[in-house]
């Protein structure tokens, strides 16, 4: 009877395996991006092409472990590896009810929940990134060590720095644990991996030592810089969830509470239990000070979070069992009624984390828009048999070519003084302002004022889109030329022109003298006909030169203000001090239904100004990508 059970039980788990697995697979079709951004794709390269070039089996970026065991999936596209995770994720969450129910924690299956649906875990399920199977490697290490398998666990555990390098942290604790239990073999082996590979390396890099002299993350602090010190506390509903969140500090004070005065009392247990409440407070406390001092290349991604989750999912069960125990001794709560109610809300709450804390599914942004027109404009063109250079990733990606393969794609450019010299006449340049000035080190105008480059064509956002570096997303394609006869910056202004079609010129004067301490002042007053056709429209561009201004411009703003039958049905805004920078601004407009237009500046503060605006211009358009 006890052999049927123990059959029935693995079967139910699972058919439990394959419909979480399933219906995640099939959720994940929902989303357009991947949690990670263009990381995604550096790591599906890696390990579809590991095959093709096996040098890439050893890149550090890349995470070597990662990409051996995500290769054969990386053969079926960037869905091979997103499977893999989802795979790997979801049977952490087995391993994690194992590792439960060996520690003696009552109702595992609570953590479960907690585990997958604390945010970024659930979203990352979904995506080609490392975090998840560190998850896994560091959850199973743990179990094995709950179930006495000392050396196997110690060989698990060593394969964790070559998925997550920040996970060398634990190596301190580890080390303290086996030399507590007199097991000194293990500390030989939880360097196993990392020594392996450093031999095979060897042959490679000529270089025993790469794993620590080729670190790809190396002074990116100078360029992700840093920010505050409680950053990740602050993204902590986004990490675990409020439930999970609440129930895992109890869980720590309930911990350190059991530690401290012995109520923990076989050995080992409790230097399991020390184990898990310190690596994930190690990896979390390790993050908001490397974020804090911008060392190595921090960006404050909650992400990095991951691998410690289910730990903390434990912690939460250590709470929720501590406040089942205690609060639910009240009168009322020890109604079955109550008490399941009260999980049934816990169940929800957590279960609703991942919509209420993240937009998911994640979907294209305006600058992915962009650089889809861009690249589909390409694929339309003869320029797409040409040598393409790029320095976003994610354009090989989206043409489907092969990053690896120099004489078809290359990303970068390697004479940041003389491009012409790194490539050919004939070759298309992809420049984009996010990555092209950071990571590329090539600034734009290196390629306008080139007379080897020629601008081909332009894309922007509908409404501007700022970037890491502050400057506004566009895409500008060149043409490396044998030497052009036309300024790019002429050809740039015809092609910005093209993007607004079916304008409607807005009558307004084109020079104005303002002068005086009026709080409004009128600069167009127009009744929108069925000319104007504002429901085809989406951007109301004005532009104009100042020439001359005197006094304090800051609270002094451009207005514009649609309106119906006397009432403001939109109303926008911009500091007047914006136009000394560029002389244009684009108002978004979408779906107004309005008859009327007035433009007028308006002097908050009525204080005494003097300008002198020339070569004013608005009017309604369909702006294009």
């Amino acid at each position: 009877m006890c052999i049927k059970s123990k059959k029935i039980k693995k079967a139910l788990n699972l058919l439990l395996f394959i419909g979480i697995s399933l219906s995640l697979f099939l959720y994940s079709s929902h989303f357009e991006v991947y949690e990670g951004g263009r990381d995604n794709y550096a790591h599906y390269f890696i390990s579809k092409y590991s095959w093709l070039y096996p040098k890439l089996f050893l890149d550090h970026w890349g995470k070597p472990i990662f990409t051996l065991l995500t290769s054969p999936f990386a053969q079926w596209g960037i869905k091979g590896i997103v499977l893999f995770n989802i795979l790997i994720g979801v049977f952490t969450l087995f391993v994690l009810n194992e590792l439960l129910k060996e520690l003696r924690i009552k109702a595992q299956y609570l953590a479960l929940i907690f585990l997958l649906f604390s945010p970024i875990y659930f979203v990352l399920l979904m995506s080609a990134m490392t975090e998840v199977l560190a998850a896994f490697l560091l959850t199973f290490s743990l179990l094995l060590l709950v179930k006495k398998r000392y050396s196997l666990a110690a060989i698990v555990f060593s394969s964790l720095v070559l998925v997550r390098t920040e996970t060398y942290i634990f190596y301190p604790l580890i080390i303290i644990y086996f030399l507590l239990l007199g097991k000194y073999l293990e500390i030989f082996l939880i360097f196993l991996f990392p020594v392996v590979y450093s031999f095979i390396g060897y042959f490679v890099y000529n270089d025993l030592f790469w794993l620590i002299t080729h670190n790809p993350y190396a002074g990116a602090s100078d360029v992700y810089g840093s920010g505050s010190p409680f950053h990740f506390l602050l993204k902590s509903p986004e990490i675990f969830g409020w439930p999970l969140l609440v129930f895992s500090l109890i869980g720590l004070m309930v911990t350190f509470y059991q530690l401290v005065s012995n109520k923990i009392t076989e050995r080992e247990t409790k230097y399991i239990f020390v184990l898990i409440h310190f690596f994930w407070l190690a990896l979390f406390t390790a993050h908001s000070v490397a974020y804090w001092m911008g060392n190595k290349s921090s960006l404050g991604l909650i992400r990095v979070l991951v691998p410690v989750l289910p730990l903390a999912a434990a912690s939460g069960m250590i709470g929720l069992n501590f406040i089942d125990s205690s609060v639910f001794e009240i009168s009322f709560f020890k109604r079955k009624f109550s008490r399941y109610l009260i999980f049934f809300f816990i169940i929800v709450a957590q279960v609703i984390q991942p919509w209420i804390q993240l937009p998911i599914p994640y979907k294209f942004n305006e600058s992915d828009k962009v650089l889809i027109s861009a690249l589909n404009w390409i694929k339309g063109e003869e320029y797409f048999k040409k040598k393409i250079f790029y320095f976003d990733v994610f354009v090989p990606f989206y043409l489907n070519l092969n990053p690896y393969d120099t004489s078809r794609i290359r990303e970068g450019i390697i004479n940041k003084k003389y491009p012409e010299r790194d490539t050919k006449i004939g070759d298309v340049i992809v420049y984009d302002t996010r990555y092209a000035p950071i990571e590329g080190g090539l600034q734009l105008e290196v390629f306008m004022k080139n007379p080897f480059f020629q601008l081909i064509n332009y894309f922007s956002p509908i409404v501007e889109e700022k970037t890491l570096n502050e400057r506004a997303y566009e895409v500008y394609i060149f043409l490396r030329i044998d030497k052009s006869k036309e300024q790019s910056e002429r050809v740039l202004d015809s092609i910005k022109a093209a993007k607004y079609l079916n304008a409607f010129s807005i009558p307004i004067p084109e020079s104005m003298l303002i002068q005086g301490n009026s709080e409004f002042v009128d600069i167009c007053n127009l009744e929108l006909n069925q000319k104007a056709r504002i429901d085809e429209k989406n951007i109301l561009h004005i532009s104009f030169d100042f020439t001359q201004f005197s006094g304090d411009l800051s609270n002094v703003g451009l207005c514009m203000s649609f309106e119906k039958q006397d009432s403001i049905i939109a109303f926008f805004s911009v500091p007047i001090d914006h136009f000394l920078e560029r002389n244009s601004f684009d108002q978004f407009i979408r779906s107004i239904d309005a008859n009327r237009l007035k433009i007028f500046i308006w002097n908050m503060d009525k204080k005494y100004i003097s300008l002198r605006v020339e070569n004013i211009s608005a009017f309604l358009a369909k702006k294009v990508y």
